[in-house]
């Protein structure tokens, strides 16, 4: 069992939920323009405190939905790094950031990227994994999905595969995510942790709790919940399009830790 706080510098609102603070200051310093692109990046101050609670220096952690390489930030205090990312753009990013870390003579870990399939590439030996895993329907063809024109220009932009994720209708998004979390149990060794952040959606007026299959996911494959924390997402710009148009709109994100039974 862990015996520390999770985030204790930060507040908690009216709900019970943390509060972190907006983090385009911090991830203009540390990566590279063409990473702010990305139209969904896990919070950099959430991602950190997912690292210093669950992780101690020199563990291995992967990232099996890299993206932009936010989790990357662990190779910073001293982790070994693991992203594994589909599209070679998000890659390509992901590796201009390493070698710019590398520059800046910044790292106290290592950062290892990885270009493929995540169903093919795991599993993969690790003490930890952090990730955030896509929506199905939201990328399935061009100028269409579940997305806001201008993310779904920027999906576009850089999204190509129709293995993606994002790509899939719900029938075989569930069949790939199941894979996904047996290899992810595959990987993790025993008394290691998986911590995912996903914020629940809103459909047809009724909000669907993803928060509930995917803690079944994994308790179904030898994971015990760790901790279940809610945070205050700030006000994505489809948000503020839902809102205006009189839609529920989901204004907490759920950050859910397992642990690997021994």
């Amino acid at each position: 069992m862990i015996n520390k706080v999770f985030a204790p510098e930060y507040e908690k609102d009216e709900n019970g939920w943390f509060i972190f603070p907006r983090d385009v200051t911090w991830r203009r310093k540390l990566f590279p323009q063409i990473a702010m692109e990305h139209p969904s990046k896990m919070n950099m101050y959430v991602c950190q405190e997912i690292i210093n609670y669950v992780s101690e220096k020199g563990e291995t952690i992967l990232d099996c939905f890299g993206g932009t390489g936010t989790t990357a930030i662990g190779a910073l205090v001293g982790r070994s790094i693991v992203l594994m990312e589909l599209e070679r753009p998000y890659v390509d990013i992901q590796r201009e950031t390493i070698k710019l870390w590398q520059e800046r003579d910044i790292l106290e870990g290592s950062v290892m990227s990885l270009q493929g399939d995540n169903r093919k590439l795991l599993p993969f030996p690790c003490d930890h994994m952090i990730f955030s895993p896509p929506y199905a329907n939201d990328m399935q063809k061009k100028t269409g999905g579940a997305l806001n024109e201008e993310i779904q220009r920027q999906v576009d932009q850089y999204t190509d595969s129709m293995l993606n994720f994002g790509r899939l209708n719900e029938f075989f998004y569930v069949q790939g995510m199941d894979l996904l979390y047996d290899k992810v149990a595959e990987s993790v060794r025993s008394g290691g942790t998986v911590s995912i952040t996903h914020r629940d959606r809103s459909r047809a007026g009724k909000r669907l709790l993803f928060a509930d299959s995917i803690i079944r996911s994994l308790t179904s494959r030898g994971f015990s919940i760790l901790a279940h924390h809610k945070w205050k997402a700030p006000g994505a710009f489809q948000s503020r399009v839902n809102e205006a148009r009189g839609a529920k709109v989901i204004l907490d994100e759920d950050i859910l830790m397992f642990v690997k039974d021994k």
